[in-house]
């Protein structure tokens, strides 16, 4: 009979709990995934978790089992140490935590691409991946410094996209170096720019999208092919960048 954890200063417990950190999660190169649909559809993607704790009391629910299985520490716990893993009141009943995977620009395979450029929200880089899964992207590549794509808030956005869509970070120049040999489009509020319908959208695009509030510094957008802006007809001058590369993505995919 394993024992059931039902202190939050348990030290397993504490060490998931940091997990909700970003320097604890690059230390231990690992981040929470909440929900039990999240984790399965992670062990479908071949993701393997590092430890899985859960509801005490579920252990012959047939997906609970199978994590548990998989994983290489089961923690069965009371709700209350759940919720302080998960920050809610109400919380899942099963949290796990995954390696974190990297990816270098050199192993972005061709095809649609979405970059993003000193996105700080997480809300919005989940909703990006999910976007990014939704149109077939084959990456998302994260240009200078971004929110961490493996916080709560991001993975929980992303609906668990975060599994599926490959996640690449890189610095401008190094970026710039890479994407020199691909469509690069930049979307932009440029009066210059045009229209997000108008192509091309060749096979090898890459879309990039400037920083929530000030939008594609000058040396990247110098850098693009084509300019591209969404249509305003009320007061508002932009789109939410989530919703705005949503758009882009499947412009791109429907142009072809």
């Amino acid at each position: 009979m394993v024992e059931v954890i039902r202190s939050i200063a348990n030290p397993r417990i504490r060490r998931l709990r940091a997990l909700r950190h970003k320097k604890y999660r690059r230390t231990a190169g690992l981040f929470l995934a909440e929900g039990l649909r999240l984790g399965l559809e992670a062990l479908d993607e071949g993701w393997t978790p590092a430890a899985v704790a859960y509801a005490a009391g579920r252990e012959e629910h047939a997906g609970v089992r199978r994590l548990i299985q998989a994983a290489g520490e089961a923690l069965p716990c009371t709700s209350e140490v759940l919720s302080s893993l998960s920050g809610k009141d109400n919380p899942q009943a099963v949290v796990s935590a995954f390696p974190v995977r990297h990816r270098t620009l050199a192993q972005v395979s061709q095809g649609l691409v979405l970059a993003a450029e000193r996105l700080r929200d997480p809300g919005n880089l989940g909703t990006l991946l999910r976007a990014c899964d939704g149109a077939g992207a084959v990456a998302l590549v994260l240009v200078g410094t971004c929110a961490d794509p493996f916080s709560p808030e991001a993975v929980r956005a992303s609906m668990g996209a975060v599994f599926t869509v490959p996640v690449a970070m890189a610095q401008p120049a190094e970026f710039l170096e890479w994407a020199r040999a691909r469509h690069l489009v930049g979307a932009a509020l440029d009066p210059a720019a045009c229209d997000y319908r108008v192509g091309p959208w060749p096979h090898d695009t890459v879309i990039l999208l400037g920083n929530e509030g000030e939008g594609l510094p000058a040396d990247l957008k110098a850098a693009c092919r084509r300019l591209v802006r969404i249509p305003m007809r009320g007061r508002a001058d932009s789109l939410n960048v989530a919703m705005a590369g949503t758009l882009l993505l499947y412009e791109a995919i429907r142009s072809r």
